[in-house]
């Protein structure tokens, strides 16, 4: 039934990337607002303790991560060839330095691509949100590359029956379009379901294995919405929980 709940501290499993499919490579593209940088650094870590060989990179831009969430940064934007050797647990970030110092680009999708054979878990973020927890889509984004294994769209659940403005919008103009919604508006749970469902919203370009997660799941209210949403959402497979307090659930 929709109320029994599975809970665990363990991400990896919850999104299926244990287990590589046959002749398969894992490059999981995140996208989204509310909680995907935390999300992406959280699954490295954990990949990075099971003794799993890490890459990161972004098919848009980011920030670039603090010394203690990698073991190597590459920016210089060429094709390194060490990349071919990593140790296990280990964390290597790639990409190269933006017009703003203090991000990061991604480089060619063809080098990741030849990557990817050398690493046991590839994570991408492939769009931005300027930290901000609610977002509208540009017609080219999130950009998510064919080789795509696992597509996790994240969304802040906590943002139900919260007002909209600038400060929690990133595009406001595009977020309204999609919703339908006013400025000053609340957000209903069901413009929460249309975010993620629309024809050019959250999951517009996922491929692969499909995942929406509800980041900052952490009271009972939340855990109602998040079990009414499965309800409105069956095509999902949907997760519910918080980055920040190690859990993870989803509907058994």
């Amino acid at each position: 039934s929709c109320c029994t709940i599975s809970m665990t501290e363990d991400f990896l499993e919850a999104f299926q990337l244990n287990q590589a499919q046959k002749g398969e490579n894992i490059c999981v593209s995140l996208f989204g607002s509310g909680g995907k940088t935390s999300l992406l650094f959280l699954l490295a870590q954990q990949g990075a303790t099971a003794g799993k060989r890490v890459l990161i990179s972004t098919t848009t831009k980011m920030w670039i991560p603090e010394p203690h969430q990698y073991t190597m940064l590459d920016l210089s934007g060429n094709r390194n060839i060490r990349l071919h050797d990593t140790p296990s647990s280990s964390i290597v970030v790639v990409g190269k330095r933006a017009e703003n110092n203090d991000k990061m680009k991604g480089i060619d999708e063809k080098f990741i691509q030849e990557l990817l054979p050398s690493f046991d878990l590839t994570l991408l973020e492939t769009d931005g949100a300027a930290g901000k927890p609610l977002k509208g889509w540009h017609q080219n984004e999130p950009i998510i590359p064919s080789y795509t294994s696992h597509s996790i769209g994240v969304a802040d659940i906590s943002q139900i029956g919260k007002l909209l403005s600038q400060e929690n919008v990133h595009r406001t103009e595009l977020f309204f379009a999609l919703t339908g919604l006013n400025p000053e508006a609340t957000l209903a749970m069901e413009d929460l379901a249309r975010i993620i469902s629309a024809e050019d919203g959250l999951m517009k370009y996922a491929r692969g294995r499909q995942f929406v997660f509800l980041n900052k799941s952490e009271t009972e209210e939340h855990r109602q919405h998040y079990h009414k949403l499965t309800l409105l959402l069956p095509q999902y497979r949907i997760l519910a929980g918080s980055v920040l307090g190690r859990q993870i659930e989803e509907p058994k």
